[in-house]
């Protein structure tokens, strides 16, 4: 059977519960270790808070009906939603 390409919106919340369900995962032969420093997801952060496009996240359905997804490309943008929603960093106060 073929496979399509399909597109689907999905919002930060519905990427963390995925995740936190083990719905998403990473395939280390072609991903890289995680590498963006604090600045850099601060920064990608706080685009998303402001609204600002940002570049498309890739997900691979690697199974028939049961949302188990491996990501193709977003890596680093997927963790930094994560971990910033599971607060392991924090934006910088602007006074």
């Amino acid at each position: 059977m073929k496979k399509r390409c399909i597109s689907q919106k999905w919002n930060v919340s519905k990427i963390k519960t995925f995740w936190d369900g083990k719905h998403i995962s990473i395939n280390e032969q072609y991903q890289r270790e995680s590498c963006w420093g604090k600045g850099q997801k601060g920064l990608f952060i706080d685009s998303l808070i402001r609204g600002y496009d940002i570049p498309k996240i890739y997900f691979h359905d690697i199974t028939d009906n049961q949302d188990k997804y491996e990501i193709v490309d977003g890596q680093q943008r997927t963790l930094t939603i994560v971990e910033f929603m599971n607060n392991q960093f924090s934006l910088p106060s602007i006074e």
